[in-house]
């Protein structure tokens, strides 16, 4: 080694970031962009690393480390790979503490999450997405009444968690995958427009066009101003009842926007939240007109 290198002072948090970066696969022009900082001290830092094991200034008088550099590196990039497994599993295969991997995890700038969970998309509907954007990106939405259905399930799998660094929530190997199974708790209808949420109703068992058309009629539309014509914005298997039920009764403006990234707008944490600090003890309507 050159101990005439001597890197460039920067803050703790970004030295294990270059790490964490570097093992992610970016490049030392890409570390520096996303830092802020030159490639020298990139490249410095880095030397440091593979040279000692540590981005540490000056040299630690404690007690020997329980574990190697090389096994630091296979620990982070582990968990780099598949954030959601166990610190037992990984503890148990180097026979060291769980508090060992947990800091050998914090030094590499990981921090332990609660994942991002949506349904995971597919070329198609990425695809689709990015069609819907580009063809309504200059769409006037302030006049549009987007409406979806939430139903609120108990799951068996507990509030699972993972380690990853920050700012990469939303990154595909992050993300914990909606779904479907699990015990019912209740359902409820809600709308939002450009001007706030609206009301949430109860949706008494399944949804069908007939308790769907009377949410329409005993909640939606008394609650809008009449004149405006609202285009309406949904997909799912009651979309054409009610483009029907709408035309013909009240006469509308309905635009198909099936391809659309549909709003989930009782999916939003203004709703959830509030409804998450009530017990589900009952599928009676929980209304949130303070939102």
């Amino acid at each position: 080694m050159n101990n005439n290198i001597v890197p460039y002072r920067i803050s703790t948090y970004d030295k294990h970031k270059i790490i964490v970066l570097k093992e992610q696969g970016l490049s030392v022009t890409d570390i520096a962009n996303e830092l802020g900082i030159t490639r020298k001290t990139v490249y410095l830092w880095l030397k440091r690393w593979e040279d000692n094991g540590d981005v540490v200034s000056f040299k630690s008088s404690g007690r020997p480390r329980i574990t190697s550099a090389a096994q630091d590196r296979q620990i982070v990039n582990r968990v780099v790979s598949n954030g959601f497994v166990r610190i037992q599993d990984i503890s148990s295969s180097y026979r060291v503490s769980s508090s060992t991997i947990r800091r050998r995890l914090r030094t590499a700038g990981m921090r332990h999450r609660v994942p991002a969970r949506k349904p995971l998309l597919t070329a198609r509907h990425k695809q689709q997405r990015l069609q819907f954007a580009r063809e309504y990106l200059n769409y006037d939405f302030s006049r549009t009444i987007f409406s979806d259905e939430k139903v609120f399930v108990s799951s068996a799998d507990g509030r699972l968690s993972l380690w990853r660094p920050n700012n990469t929530r939303y990154l595909e190997r992050n993300i914990l995958p909606s779904r479907r199974s699990g015990r019912i708790s209740f359902g409820v209808w809600g709308w939002m427009a450009a001007s706030g949420p609206g009301e949430l109703a109860e949706i008494s068992g399944r949804m069908n066009s007939e308790q769907y058309t009377s949410i329409l009629d005993e909640v939606l539309l008394p609650s809008l101003e009449y004149g405006t014509k609202p285009e309406i914005s949904k997909k799912n298997h009651l979309f054409h009842s009610k483009v029907t039920y709408l035309t013909k009764m009240y006469d509308k403006q309905i635009r198909d926007f099936r391809f659309s990234p549909i709003v989930k707008v009782v999916n939003n944490d203004e709703y959830k939240n509030p409804l998450r600090r009530h017990p589900l003890i009952t599928r009676h309507v929980v209304y949130l007109n303070n939102v």
